[in-house]
């Protein structure tokens, strides 16, 4: 996993974020539900498809935006 295919991979799913775990665990969502922020140094676990990358960390996720917008579903009239 590098972060360019999961960014990919969630970009397909159309969500807004892609989260990668352990080195090689690809998430995809719209929101970071209850979880905040925590410091690089808990993301230190190098991608398994490329080893100059970061992805990660155990329990930890790298967060990156997949560029996609989320448009609302109501209708208006």
């Amino acid at each position: 996993m590098t972060i360019e295919k999961c960014q990919n991979h969630c970009r397909e799913r159309r969500t807004k974020y892609a989260g990668l775990q352990h080195g090689q665990l690809c998430y995809c969502g719209n929101t970071y539900e209850i979880y905040g922020p925590l410091g690089r140094d808990h993301c230190n676990i190098e991608c398994a498809g490329d080893p100059t990358e970061f992805c990660g960390g155990y329990l930890a996720n790298s967060v990156f935006s997949t560029l996609v917008k989320i448009i609302s579903t109501e209708t208006f009239h």
